[in-house]
Formats: structure tokens, C-alpha cells, sequence
């Protein structure tokens, strides 16, 4: 008899652990699987998927990465696009300004901004958390500058006192004169003073430089305007007269970075996200310098532009809570260590992991006398990322008409107007 009673009891005890395991599991909440995608390089791509790891395991989640690889912005977007018109939306994306006012205005991205709310001052620079159509929709991973790469070692061989940061910066004569000091050659031994693609935001500081800008207060485009003018004028006495410039069949030839990787450009408009292609040089030193500006013009300053894309949660997606977490951890103190020692994405947006390890941040690549004229700190800050897609690759087209003398500066801006006037823009406010 007590046999049967121990073995009832133990057959009791069993049965109350599998029920408690049952009732367990039963009341578990599944554990979530959200999506993110992004446009992506080769260079990234280990930093995005460590971050999305680190993310994933602190938010208990699984998190599919689905990377753009390569491609453009453009491409992105249309991709993006087409998800939402099959109605198969990632939870989280990373989106350029640029196209952020659209999809805000079409209520496809969540406004964050009662979450940026209550995120800490101290925490977080939240002064670069940008409205879109009057919200706030995006995180930013980092902040991009785009700045004046130099090549140290040919300007201490010609001579040639380095370009100064934000307390001196160089003027437009002095900026000229030395791209034409710095050119020699001709053909395959051709070295140029200066190279830069042809997009708006690679020349964008030359123009605020010149005190001209894109847009009047209204929303309509000045690209006829005397200071545009003047502007593109510039660039193209550079490349016609000075030939101290790429023209558009030189840049097409082999582009503005890997002519400046390669030791034949001495200065070089580019962002942030090459100090990871700076990382790879061992024939030279690359210095920063502020862009430079035209005294004899009002309103004219060194000018940094600021290229800010930014983590987003989808409208779609079941899973905004849980989005946010996870956008948080993106930019949270490791997150924000792991993208730093990748070299990828500018300087943290968190500001408590950027203070605290300001001196190793951008290193080796930058002096640490020259972080500030990195950042645009000192200087006058403005962000770029207004113009859509249509505008953008009209300023490409006439700009290449003018660099090679095919069609004058006048009539190449005023055509430019013309053909743009009527596009829409993607206006961005930056608190600063």
C-alpha cells in the first residue's frame, strides 16, 4: 500500500511539472521578430550586423537584417516603395533626409517625436533630431559633416601652408590660388589641386560660402540668382582656365576619391563616412580643413553641411514599441562603441558616449587638433538633403554642360531654373 502511495505521489509531482511547463510556455508571449533594412556598403555591413546583434539580444527579439547592399538612395527608395505597395513593410528602416518630408506627409513612418521627447538632454545631441513636415520621424545613427579632405603630404612638398579650420578658414582666392599651385601633368600623370563629384551637397558649402543659397525664403529656387551664378562660374574658370579641377569626363574617368586615394588630387569634398577609406592610406597623412568662403559677398561664411539619415519605424509595422527599443539600442552606448570602432557612421548622436570618449573617436585617421573643423564645431552648420531626385540630377547635367565648356554659366542657370522651378522640395529644420 505504501508502495502504491509513493508511486502515486511521484506520479503526481510529474504530472504538476509538465502542467506548470505547459501553463508556462502557454503564457510566454512568443518571442518577436521584427525587420530592418537599410542601403549598406561592403565597409558596414559587419558593423550594421553587429549592432543588429547587440540589439537583438538586448531587447530579447529576433532581428532579420535585410541590407541594401551598394546602389543608391534612389534605388533604396523605390525598393522601399514597393514593399509598401505590396503591403510587406520592414518594422525599422534607415532612410536618407532627403526622402523623409514624403513618406512623412504620406503617414508611411511614425512621428517619434512624444518619444524624442522624453529622451535626456544629456544623453542624446537632440538638437540634431530633425522635423520633417513638422514632425519628428527620425532617429539619427551619427552626425555626417561634409568637409575639405587635404592631402598633407603634397602641401608640405609644394610649400603651400596648410587650409586652416573654422577660425581661419581660407577665402576663395586663396582656395583657388592653391588648387593651382597644387595641379601639374597633363593626361595619365595629370595632378589636380581639387576634385569633387557634382551632386548639390558635394559643392553646397561653396555656395553658402559665397553667401548665395538654393532656395529663397519662399520655397522657390534661386538657381539664377547672381551668387549661384557666381558660384558655378567659380568651379568652372577652375577647370576650363585653371584646369586645377576634374571636369566631368576626368571624374567620370576615375571618380574624386579614389583620384585623392590615389595621390593625384590634393583637395577633395567629401563627408565623414570616408574616414574609413582614409583608415586604408599608407602613403600619406589626410588633413580637414573648413570649406572656404568669399568675403566680398554679404551674409558670405565657411559653411558645414550636415548630411543626417535616420532610423525609422514604419506606419505597417505590428511592433512599434518594441521598434523603438530597438532603435534605442542601435544608438544606446555600446551600440554607438560598435560603430565607432567600424569607422561608419560620422560622430555618435549619443552624446554621453561621444563626450566620454571624444579623444580616440575618428583616430588615426584625424589629428586630434582638427576634430572640431571635422565636426563643423565653430562654424556656422546647415543641412543639406532638400533637393529630390529630379533636381539633383539636373545640377549633375548642366554642371557637366559648363565643365566642359559646352554650354555658358548663364545659360546653363538659367535653364537649370527653368527646368526645376516647378518640382517640389524637401525642406529640413535643424535646431541649431
Amino acid at each position: 500500500m505504501k508502495k502504491v502511495v509513493k508511486m502515486g505521489i511521484v506520479i503526481l509531482l510529474v504530472l504538476m511539472v509538465f502542467s506548470f511547463a505547459a501553463c508556462k510556455g502557454k503564457d510566454s508571449p512568443a518571442k518577436i521578430t521584427l525587420r530592418y533594412t537599410g542601403l549598406t556598403e561592403s565597409a558596414g555591413d559587419a558593423v550594421i550586423a553587429e549592432i543588429v546583434a547587440h540589439a537583438a539580444e538586448k531587447n530579447n527579439v529576433d532581428i532579420e537584417f535585410e541590407p541594401v547592399v551598394g546602389g543608391t538612395w534612389s534605388a533604396f527608395f523605390q525598393k522601399l516603395m514597393a514593399l509598401i505597395a505590396a503591403n510587406d513593410v520592414p518594422d525599422i528602416i534607415r532612410m536618407r533626409t532627403g526622402d523623409l518630408t514624403y513618406l512623412t506627409q504620406q503617414n508611411f513612418i511614425v512621428d517619434l517625436g512624444p518619444r524624442i521627447a522624453k529622451l535626456n538632454p544629456n544623453d542624446f545631441y537632440l538638437e540634431y533630431f530633425m522635423f520633417f513636415d513638422g514632425k519628428q520621424v527620425a532617429v539619427p545613427p551619427g552626425i555626417y559633416t561634409h568637409n575639405l579632405w587635404y592631402n598633407k603630404d603634397m602641401f608640405a612638398k609644394a610649400g603651400i601652408p596648410e587650409p586652416g579650420g573654422y577660425d581661419k578658414p581660407w577665402t576663395f582666392d586663396e582656395f583657388r590660388a592653391a588648387a593651382k599651385a597644387l595641379s601639374s601633368g597633363s593626361g595619365a600623370d595629370k595632378v589636380y589641386g581639387y576634385s569633387s563629384g557634382f551632386d548639390g551637397g558635394r559643392w553646397c558649402a561653396f555656395l553658402w560660402g559665397n553667401g548665395a543659397d538654393f532656395y529663397d525664403a519662399s520655397g522657390k529656387p534661386t538657381f539664377n540668382s547672381p551668387g549661384f551664378k557666381e558660384t558655378f562660374q567659380f568651379f568652372t574658370d577652375m577647370i576650363l582656365e585653371d584646369g586645377s579641377m576634374t571636369s566631368s569626363a576626368a571624374a567620370q574617368a576615375i571618380g574624386p576619391r579614389d583620384l585623392f586615394m590615389a595621390g593625384k588630387c590634393a583637395m577633395y569634398s567629401s563627408g565623414q563616412w570616408d574616414v574609413v577609406n582614409w583608415n586604408k592610406l599608407t602613403d600619406f597623412k589626410v588633413g580637414v580643413a573648413a570649406p572656404p568662403y568669399n568675403p566680398k559677398n554679404p551674409g558670405a561664411a565657411s559653411t558645414a553641411s550636415l548630411f543626417i539619415d535616420g532610423y525609422c519605424i514604419m506606419t505597417g509595422s505590428k511592433h512599434h514599441d518594441k521598434s523603438w527599443d530597438v532603435i534605442m539600442s542601435f544608438v544606446d552606448e555600446v551600440g554607438c562603441g560598435i560603430q565607432t570602432k567600424g569607422g561608419v557612421f560620422g560622430w555618435p548622436i549619443n552624446k554621453k558616449f561621444a563626450e566620454a570618449n571624444r579623444a580616440s573617436l575618428f583616430a588615426p585617421s584625424i589629428a586630434r587638433d582638427q576634430v572640431d573643423t571635422l565636426m563643423g564645431f565653430g562654424g556656422k552648420t546647415r543641412a543639406w538633403g532638400f533637393a529630390v531626385d529630379e533636381t539633383a540630377q539636373a545640377f549633375v547635367k548642366y554642371f557637366q554642360l559648363m565643365s566642359l565648356g559646352e554650354m555658358s554659366v548663364n545659360d546653363a542657370c538659367e535653364a537649370l531654373q527653368r527646368e526645376t522651378q516647378s518640382l517640389p522640395i524637401n525642406p529640413i529644420k535643424v535646431n541649431l
